[in-house]
């Protein structure tokens, strides 16, 4: 799976000025790429998925003055009977 998730300017204030460069966050671009594996057996079924988020460690904001994580993984074990 790749994922590209692209995210405009947004606005802090609800009167929507930009007149301050405080008041809007920078539009961003993530990039994520994950690969998995389901093995199937007769009472068994297992899952398992290794990813890459932020592929190209951008920096960006979702609220004001907290920045998001850079490159980071994940790893997806999933078991049922």
């Amino acid at each position: 799976n790749y994922s590209l998730c692209l995210t405009g300017e947004r606005y802090t204030q609800t009167d929507n000025d930009d007149s301050f460069s405080a008041t809007v966050l920078d539009p961003y671009l993530l990039n994520d790429f994950s690969i998995g594996k389901n093995i199937l057996r007769k009472k068994f079924k297992a899952g398992i998925r290794i990813g890459v988020n932020n592929i190209f460690n951008a920096g960006y904001q979702v609220i004001l003055a907290r920045p998001m994580p850079g490159r980071n993984y994940s790893f997806i074990l999933e078991l049922s009977f």
